[in-house]
């Protein structure tokens, strides 16, 4: 499925754009990367550092939807004022995760949801 992706992408770029193909490569990455996140959660799940890491993961997948919206706002906003590259994606991605679960937090203390 990579491989298949990577292919698509040097070669079918401009074809796979201009018609809505993008997310074809990514149905046959799926199943692999499912049994992979299912095998990383079995080994975290045996070590120390694992559950934190889970509770990180737990976390950020109750606030997945405050993550959603508002990764939009945060990176129509960050996009043009500064120069994306890797290390500002990162950053960012970090940022509206850690944003994202703290404002879900928030708003579970305010109208006492849990």
């Amino acid at each position: 499925g990579v491989v298949l992706l990577a292919f698509c992408l040097k070669n079918m770029s401009g074809y796979m754009w201009n018609y809505g193909l993008w997310w074809y490569p990514f149905v046959l990455i799926t199943p692999g990367l499912c049994i992979d996140l299912g095998l990383l959660a079995r080994l975290l799940g045996k070590s120390s550092t694992g559950s934190a890491v889970r509770k990180v993961v737990e976390a950020a997948g109750d606030a997945s939807l405050e993550i959603f919206l508002w990764h939009i706002g945060i990176f129509e906003f960050v996009k043009p004022r500064f120069e994306m590259n890797a290390l500002t994606w990162t950053l960012l991605l970090v940022a509206v995760v850690a944003w994202g679960i703290l404002y879900r937090r928030v708003i579970q203390r305010l109208f006492r949801m849990k």
